[in-house]
């Protein structure tokens, strides 16, 4: 074969690769992975026009999915509480809705909710969702509402801080709960030791016993926001009180895991916080 004759077949072949490049460009966006936080902003971001009317739940699914371009599974667990494909949804707003808030308010009186697990949403029953194999981790960056924060000094009743005493305890101090122990006065004569010991009364009785004092603590700004949060959004859900939930501070980057409708919450709650004049 000639140099020219391999020149041309290598052209031709370059040539059909650009065509079928052109050409599958054309036919439309292809399907692609998209992850937790990319499929978590394209709900919150989008907006929706819904209008349904004695609607197969199947069909309003098919429709939500062409509108968000996302993947949508309804989970068997719903089925416990009469959510199939086959459900009559009945839904109409007069004005374009948030993705995410569509999805809340169709499937809130099936007490169901949805999740997202690899870039696919999945509509569960409530239930299943706090499961900890159902919890989202998702990050959120507190960087400039951290600048506008104080740190703050809160006092700590010494009830609700740890600490372990024996008899003769000495001094206990700073964070430990600024616990102050006076010991038992020792004889130091056999004169003295002779003596009758005195009768007991409520202030002799409280000699020799700790006396608790308040503890100052400083709660930096990330402090703060995790105190807000859990306090804030579904309290019982998070660790410290029994529930799945968690939250990390990392610097200035909070690491959460949770049920998406409360990592929902959670981000209103933060964008309030951001448009707010914290400083002032």
């Amino acid at each position: 074969m000639s140099v020219n004759s391999i020149v041309t077949t290598a052209s031709a072949l370059f040539c059909g690769l650009m065509l079928a490049s052109l050409a599958m460009a054309q036919s439309g966006p292809q399907p692609q992975h998209l992850n937790q936080r990319t499929t978590f902003e394209t709900l919150e971001n989008t907006l929706v026009h819904v209008d349904f009317d004695e609607t197969r739940f199947e069909d309003v699914v098919n429709s939500l999915q062409k509108k968000l371009g996302l993947p949508i599974i309804l989970n068997e667990s719903a089925a416990d509480y009469n959510l199939d494909g086959e459900s009559l949804v009945t839904f109409s707003h007069p004005s374009d809705l948030r993705a995410a808030t569509t999805l809340d308010l169709l499937v809130k009186p099936y007490d169901c909710t949805w999740t997202i697990q690899d870039g696919v949403i999945h509509i569960i029953s409530t239930d299943v969702a706090s499961e900890l194999e159902w919890l989202n981790v998702m990050t959120f960056d507190c960087d400039n509402l951290v600048k506008k924060i104080k740190p703050l000094t809160i006092q700590l009743h010494p009830d609700h801080i740890p600490h372990n005493r024996g008899s003769g305890d000495v001094i206990l101090g700073g964070e430990a709960g600024g616990i102050f122990t006076i010991p038992p006065q020792q004889s130091e004569t056999p004169e003295e030791e002779a003596k009758p010991a005195p009768p007991v009364t409520p202030t002799l009785q409280h000699q020799g016993k700790a006396l608790l004092l308040p503890v100052k603590k400083v709660l930096t700004p990330m402090d703060q926001l995790q105190r807000l949060i859990t306090k804030t959004v579904s309290p019982g859900s998070w660790s410290e009180f029994g529930g799945s939930g968690s939250i990390i501070a990392v610097n200035h980057v909070l690491v959460i895991r949770q049920t998406q409708s409360n990592l929902r919450q959670i981000n209103q709650l933060l964008e309030q916080l951001r448009a707010a004049n914290l400083e002032n």
